[in-house]
């Protein structure tokens, strides 16, 4: 296996969440027990899952960080780890995909595969491989680990390949960056699209206590708050005008170092690549949960 050269990266530096530092072409992982056999991992990029089951163990979604994934996470489990699942296609998710020997996706995040966020382009100087065995996943297919299984749904919106899991032996939802944040989500899609989305999920809400997102962990609560507020906007109500807030470029420190946090997009990247708000986009805030959404794309359009 060919491993990725990071040093293109060692003047960048990556804060951990308890404000180390640490260059980003040295390894970094650190990992917590979040349920009977579920490891969530910090590396770079969002939030990385290890799940066990009882003849082998996945990963779920891969980061953008230095260092062996996979040899990290079989520390953590004896069962053997060949497999990993993409919930999306974005590069904080899948540039460790190379490691394992094969990938379950859905076909859009399998076509989508070949260029970078522009959220990511610092990651244009690394040499990702691109080539590995895929293994499509679509719509109610079970990924089985023996004696537990993990069942598919395809809920494009954040990106045109998303899929979420649901565990229902141990109760949980894994949404990669599907469900947005416990405090806001923005669709991308129509609301529609969305709802019908969260909708599917929400069908299940008795199945689960807890969803594990890309960033974030919360309970399932979330899904009846976004069904609130999205039946509110298909009703005709509507939210406030939304400006996004205009990043700001970060000044190095006074060692002159270029600092990026581990879990989310690279601030230096979010500044090149701005473009001043239409005005075009609402939010809606209702029953603890705000909604951001454009305001031509409420309902899905007719054919």
């Amino acid at each position: 296996m060919r491993e990725i050269d990071f040093s293109p990266l060692h003047d960048w530096w990556i804060q951990a969440d308890d404000g180390s530092l640490q260059r980003a072409d040295e390894p970094y992982f650190k990992a917590r027990l979040r349920a009977p056999g579920t490891w969530q991992i910090t590396t770079a990029g969002d939030y990385i899952y290890l799940v066990e089951g009882e003849k082998e163990a996945l990963v779920i979604d891969t980061g953008n960080g230095c260092g062996n994934l996979r040899e990290m996470c079989q520390t953590l489990t004896d069962k053997p780890i060949r497999r990993a699942v993409n919930t999306h296609e974005h590069f904080d998710h899948t540039v460790n995909n190379y490691q394992f020997d094969e990938v379950c996706m859905t076909q859009p995040c399998k076509d989508a595969l070949t260029s970078p966020s522009y959220r990511y382009a610092y990651l244009n100087d690394l040499d990702i491989p691109r080539e590995y065995p895929i293994q499509v996943v679509k719509d109610g297919d079970l990924l089985d680990l023996g004696g537990r299984q993990l069942e598919v749904f395809a809920v494009p919106d954040h990106a045109p390949g998303s899929l979420v899991l649901l565990d229902r032996k141990n109760r949980l939802l894994f949404s990669g960056d599907e469900l947005g944040t416990p405090a806001y989500k923005e669709i991308k899609t129509t609301v529609e699209t969305y709802a019908r989305n969260v909708a599917r999920l929400y069908a299940h809400i008795g199945e689960i206590d807890w969803i594990f997102g890309g960033g974030f962990a919360f309970d399932h609560m979330l899904l009846y708050r976004q069904t609130q507020c999205l039946d509110k906007i298909l009703k005709g109500y509507e939210g406030q005008v939304y400006y996004a807030p205009q990043p700001i470029m970060p000044e190095p420190d006074p060692e002159g170092r270029k600092i990026i946090p581990r879990r989310v997009p690279n601030p230096y990247d979010f500044y090149k690549f701005w473009k001043p708000d239409t005005g075009d986009r609402r939010i809606m805030t209702y029953g603890y949960c705000s909604i951001i959404y454009h305001k031509d794309k409420i309902r899905d359009p007719q054919p």
